[in-house]
């Protein structure tokens, strides 16, 4: 199977994460976190999301734009990983 025009050219594509206020913020100051600190368990747990852990991000800044009070633009480093969730599962 060939790899998606998008996956091959990821400094080509502009892609975009909304979300609100408070996790803004600590997105500007710690960075983009997929765990966090439980206080009740005393332990790292997942951050959580509808398709599991993970950073949601997409280049249709419209469909973005249904997530939050915040807008970031994204761009990836090298050992990014990506899960392309608009191919359908088998």
């Amino acid at each position: 199977m060939n790899e998606p025009e998008i996956l091959s050219n990821l400094q080509k594509h502009i892609f975009f994460h909304r979300t609100d206020i408070v996790a803004a913020r600590k997105i500007v100051s710690e960075g983009f976190k997929t765990w966090v600190w439980d206080e009740t368990y005393n332990e790292r747990v997942p951050s959580g999301g509808c398709l599991g852990v993970g950073i949601y991000i997409t280049c249709n800044w419209r469909w973005a734009l249904w997530f939050g009070d915040v807008l970031f633009q994204v761009t990836f480093r090298k050992e990014t990983r990506i899960l392309d969730a608009t191919i359908p599962p088998n």
